[in-house]
C-alpha cells in the first residue's frame, strides 16, 4: 500500500510522528511513532551503549469498528517483523563493534 503520510514531529535521534487520513480527515486516521530513549544506565564516555525503541500506532474514524480485527493481526505483525529485524541488525552492528573493541 502506498499512502503519503503528514510528518507532525521531528527529533533526530529522538523521535519521528506521523499522520495519515484515508480519503478524508476522520474516516480512518492513523498516527504512528517511533521513539528512541536512551538508556541512562548505559552511557560510556558521552556515548549511549544501548537505547529502547517503541513503535506505536493509534487509529481513529468511522471505519475502525469495521475493521479492527483485521488491523489487529496484520498492523501486529507488520510491527513483529520490523521490530524483529531492526533488533537482529542492531545486534550485529553491536557484535561487529566489540569485536573491532578488542583490537583497539
Amino acid at each position: 500500500m502506498t499512502f503519503r503520510p503528514t510528518v507532525i514531529t521531528v527529533e533526530p535521534n529522538r523521535k519521528l510522528r506521523w499522520l495519515w487520513h484515508f480519503l478524508i480527515p476522520g474516516l480512518f486516521d492513523v498516527e504512528h511513532s517511533f521513539i528512541i530513549e536512551p538508556l541512562a544506565s548505559d552511557v560510556y564516555d558521552g556515548l549511549r551503549l544501548r537505547v529502547r525503541f517503541i513503535q506505536q500506532e493509534s487509529f481513529q474514524g468511522l471505519l475502525v469498528p469495521l475493521l479492527a480485527r483485521q488491523l489487529n493481526i496484520d498492523v501486529r505483525q507488520g510491527f513483529e517483523a520490523m521490530n524483529q529485524t531492526l533488533k537482529t541488525k542492531a545486534e550485529r552492528i553491536e557484535n561487529k563493534t566489540r569485536e573491532i573493541g578488542k583490537f583497539i
